[in-house]
């Protein structure tokens, strides 16, 4: 009986491991396609801004980060 008792548990615990598991691959997926769009939405950004930004601004600035 307490054999028994301690499989079931062992299964219940297995099952809800398992189950957070697939959770946490789910949220995975989700993040990377949300990391991709934003660093998609961030290029997008950056281009207009050099656009608007004078060339010898953008050359001053590349020369300092060096």
């Amino acid at each position: 009986m307490i054999r028994n008792l301690h499989a079931f548990i062992l299964r219940c615990r297995a099952g809800w491991i398992e189950a957070q598991i697939e959770s946490g691959e789910a949220l995975l997926i989700d993040h990377r396609a949300r990391l991709q769009n934003c660093y998609a939405k961030l290029r997008k950004i950056k281009a207009k801004e050099a656009m608007v930004t004078p060339a010898a601004t953008l050359l001053e600035q590349a020369l300092r980060r060096k």
